[in-house]
């Protein structure tokens, strides 16, 4: 599998014919990823991309523990998860 296109991705309004777009690229001018009905979609796309290595990175740290988290682990994991859900 080939790789996917550079984080952070963007979100863009950027035509009537595509009215909200996931872009993938820092200066918004390449890598159109998809377009979407509703800013919404669009951002929660998005955010599930941009967080996906913080959460996997928090979730490989504990396993690799052994399922036990430390203090640290667990504040980089909320950290993630507040991330994920919009909220960071």
């Amino acid at each position: 599998m080939g790789k996917h296109t550079a984080t952070p991705w963007h979100v863009s309004h950027a035509h009537e014919s595509r009215p909200w777009t996931a872009i993938g690229s820092a200066d918004l001018s390449a890598a159109w990823v998809g377009r979407f009905t509703t800013e919404t979609d669009a951002e929660h796309i998005v955010r599930c991309v941009n967080t996906h290595a913080q959460l996997l990175e928090a979730l490989q740290a504990i396993y690799a523990n052994g399922g036990a988290a430390t203090n640290e682990m667990l504040i980089s994991a909320r950290a993630a998860l507040a991330a994920a859900r919009g909220e960071a």
